[in-house]
């Protein structure tokens, strides 16, 4: 069970956001961010791009923490004045999905056609070492 009490909520107009602080209260291990975005953008009714919790600061022993979150206007604003680590904290589980979901790359050459390229390298420089012993001549 998650529960979030919104303690404080400033309009900042020229971040084009409010700024939320609160509690967060839940039973056994700490939410993630997505969860925490999902329960924020129900209360707020707007989508969870436009969320961003920018901390999560739990109490030792508690099942309680510190909510430190912003609603922007839209997601533009929010990828715009967000940093970067902040984003990718945000983002992490959509990326671990996103892996899931894409198949595993082809291999593109086979073993003996790497090992002809390697000796191919291999005889460039003693060609060299041929040309210059000649241009010294």
């Amino acid at each position: 069970m998650l529960q979030i009490n919104i303690d404080s909520k400033d309009e900042k107009p020229l971040m084009s956001r409010t700024e939320l602080k609160g509690l967060v209260a839940f039973d056994g291990s700490t939410p993630s961010r997505a969860e925490v975005r999902k329960e924020i953008a129900k209360a707020m009714k707007t989508q969870e791009e436009n969320v961003v919790v920018e901390s999560l600061a739990t109490y030792y022993g508690d099942s309680k923490a510190d909510l430190l979150a912003y609603v922007y206007k839209n997601a533009d604003d929010a990828k715009a004045i967000t940093h970067k680590h902040i984003t990718k904290r945000n983002a992490v589980e959509t990326k671990e999905e996103e892996k899931k979901e894409a198949p595993a790359p082809a291999k593109e050459e086979a073993p003996a056609e790497k090992k002809e390229e390697a000796a191919e390298e291999k005889a460039e420089p003693a060609e060299k070492k041929e040309e210059k012993e000649e241009k010294a001549e």
